[in-house]
């Protein structure tokens, strides 16, 4: 996907996802599109097609709704602009980078027209750009990673072990296809991610493995998801003096489930995400369910606004240090929001936000 779009799409989702009606009737786009009649030559159209994605819309939407049309727009219009170059030069070789372009935003762009996504067909270009025999190498590596990721994606969090060592399969053949292609630590990554559920134990080993990767951003994910098992398996010690002078310590909340939140009032989906933390423990709190803040805020103040203009009474750690909190350090906390939540024992296990309700209740009942 257009890195553009990644970024302005995950915050029309990100309103979308609390119900945040895109109203965009009293909108008119000013993109227009261009002319492609007068790019005479395969040369002249492609430049015109590298200009619109490495510039992306020239509009800068104010609003959702704005955002929302400004996306719809310009990506029809490099649709157009990348399907009018296959049409004029198929036997140009460019025409492959063409279509796994128009596969990469076809998602979002059905998503965003209102339409069906129709997977099986991008897949099937994938396939056909993977093995074409004029695709740069690089272009058909890309298309055989989306493959992969098509595959990958509805496995991450399943049990079926059969499935994933396919998926496992085609990681191995990619390897030993491209093996000096520099992605190749984040597919080993994947790999580990997908055994998560289907074979915990095979996960771990890839984990240690990759924890010393010369990859740090793959050395960084590996070492957090072993702080994770580490947490996991042991009760949780934890014992501070909150924002409000008050002391926590969770091992006198034994008996009580605890959400830990580690997030800060500058993140998105975070602030995104209060509404159904305060409506969960509005709903579970006579019932012996807590939350335990981590700011990685750097300002106070704001934080204090923040929590008592949303009515967010519970106790929040805050030393100002950001990313190099100290809380958050220790649990190798380096995305947010990011939550676990501590059952009646004082063990920890990771959360969904989208489940956190059910998962409360489940625990509280156990």
């Amino acid at each position: 996907m257009l890195p553009w779009a990644s970024l302005w799409y995950s915050l029309y989702r990100m309103k979308a996802s609390i119900g945040f009606l895109l109203a965009v009737s009293g909108f008119a786009a000013t993109i227009l599109a261009a002319d492609l009649s007068q790019f005479k030559t395969a040369d002249e159209l492609w430049r015109h097609v590298e200009k619109m994605q490495r510039e992306g819309p020239s509009e800068q939407p104010k609003t959702m709704e704005e955002h929302r049309v400004i996306v719809k727009t310009f990506l029809g219009d490099m649709d157009a602009a990348l399907a009018e170059f296959c049409k004029r030069y198929p036997t140009d070789a460019r025409c492959w980078d063409a279509k796994l372009t128009r596969v990469q935003y076809a998602n979002l762009l059905a998503d965003l027209q209102g339409r069906p996504y129709d997977q099986a067909a991008d897949e099937k270009t994938l396939k056909e750009i993977a093995v074409a025999a004029d695709a740069s190498t690089e272009t058909k590596a890309r298309a055989s990673l989306s493959v992969m990721q098509f595959h990958a994606d509805p496995l991450l969090q399943s049990t079926n072990a059969t499935a994933v060592a396919a998926v496992e399969a085609e990681i191995t053949a990619f390897e030993k296809q491209y093996p000096q292609d520099p992605r190749n630590e984040q597919l080993r990554l994947l790999k580990a991610r997908l055994f998560q559920k289907a074979d915990p134990a095979k996960a771990e080993s890839l984990m240690k493995t990759l924890a010393k990767s010369s990859d740090p951003q793959v050395a960084d994910e590996a070492q957090g998801y072993l702080t994770s098992l580490e947490i996991s398996r042991k009760p949780v010690q934890l014992r501070f003096t909150a924002m409000d002078g008050s002391t926590v310590d969770l091992e006198k909340l034994r008996g009580k489930v605890v959400l830990l939140d580690f997030w800060a009032t500058w993140c998105g989906p975070c602030v995104v995400s209060v509404p159904k933390v305060i409506a969960t423990y509005k709903k579970f709190h006579g019932k012996g369910f807590e939350i335990v803040g981590i700011s990685l805020d750097r300002d106070k103040d704001s934080l204090v606004t923040f929590s008592k203009q949303r009515g967010m009474t519970w106790p929040q750690y805050f030393d100002g240090k950001v990313w190099e909190n100290d809380i958050s350090t220790r649990f190798h906390v380096n995305a947010i929001p990011a939550t676990w939540l501590v059952d009646k024992n004082g063990y920890a296990r990771p959360v969904e936000h989208d489940s956190l309700s059910a998962q409360v209740e489940k625990l509280l009942a156990e």
